[in-house]
């Protein structure tokens, strides 16, 4: 089933024939590339299942997530080609088994120049995306990795509604926007003082308070 989209009921009876007719269902298996960041220009598309995670490539080979989209959510940070405001490069992964509706990079292009509703709403995508992007970067950039960790941890739990968290150290470096020595050094810390418990590819977290506190 499609999605609702928010703009539809204010495109015209040709539009909705232009959307309908180039709409696509793409299933993406877990660690699968949507789009690379020096590939072609991908267009709009909207997370029907799974989560995806968007992220750059600095200079010196490190990946940083900048945004993670989950069912219902909108992405068009992959369409540099169509919205000339977006004027860095990004990757889009798929963290889990992920099925998105894919809207081709011409026809969003060619909605937005007829119809003005469904170009402010690419548009006020694109801010509310650059937004979390800030929001990482001040993270990335003012806090203390300790802090930044702690946050992180936090999140998951809320975001998972548990406390074991299946992450491997790489996973939380590149969510992080460090390298995974760091990673290794500040939960070992936690581990010591007993905020967490370290396993195989899991970090159960045992003190949510003291997390908080270091927030």
């Amino acid at each position: 089933m499609k999605p609702k989209m928010p703009f539809y009921e204010q495109l015209t009876h040709e539009e909705k024939q232009l959307f309908d007719s180039n709409l696509q269902l793409q299933h993406y298996a877990r660690g699968q590339m949507i789009h690379r960041h020096d590939g072609n220009c991908l267009g709009m598309f909207c997370v029907d299942t799974g989560r995806i995670g968007v992220s750059m490539l600095s200079d010196e080979g490190r990946q940083v997530t900048l945004i993670r989209l989950e069912e219902g959510d909108f992405c068009v940070l992959a369409a540099a080609c169509v919205i000339r405001q977006i004027t860095f490069e990004v990757s889009v992964e798929a963290e889990t088994d992920t099925d998105v509706w894919m809207l081709p990079a011409q026809v969003t292009s060619a909605l937005m120049k007829s119809n003005a509703q469904f170009e402010n709403f690419v548009l006020r995508t694109a801010m509310t995306h650059f937004s979390d992007v800030m929001w990482t970067m001040q993270q990335i950039l003012f806090l203390g990795y300790d802090r930044r960790l702690a946050s992180f941890l936090t999140e998951e739990c809320a975001r998972t509604g548990g406390t074991v968290l299946t992450l491997t150290q790489e996973q939380i470096a590149k969510y992080t926007g460090t390298v995974r020595e760091v990673v290794t050094r500040m939960l070992k810390r936690f581990a010591a003082e007993g905020y967490v418990r370290l396993g195989r590819g899991t970090v159960t977290v045992l003190n949510k308070n003291a997390l908080r506190q270091l927030v």
